[in-house]
């Protein structure tokens, strides 16, 4: 499954807000602003066009959902990034 950067439907409309507030200050060419453009300008245009619930809605699965993907082998669970990023925390030896 890929990263989503939100977890409810209130974070990403809180998220969408920002992106838009932030490509309304820096227009057209968002010079000085460091993100990833193609998903800066989606974010724009789908808080512009009022349809952030219509996006998170095709994007997010619910908890059914992934437990139905599961069971059909369309998703499987992966703790390999969890368990490197826990080798990733512990001290390095000396």
């Amino acid at each position: 499954m890929p990263h989503l950067p939100f977890r409810s439907l209130t974070q990403f409309r809180k998220k969408a807000k920002l992106v838009y507030r932030c490509i309304e200050r820096n227009p057209p060419e968002y010079l000085g602003v460091r993100v990833g453009l193609h998903w800066v300008r989606i974010i724009n245009a789908l808080y512009r066009h009022k349809i952030i619930k219509e996006e998170f809605e095709r994007q997010f699965l619910s908890e059914p959902e992934i437990e139905t993907y599961l069971q059909e082998g369309v998703l499987q669970r992966d703790d390999a990034l969890s368990r490197r990023l826990g080798e990733l925390s512990r001290p390095l030896p000396q």
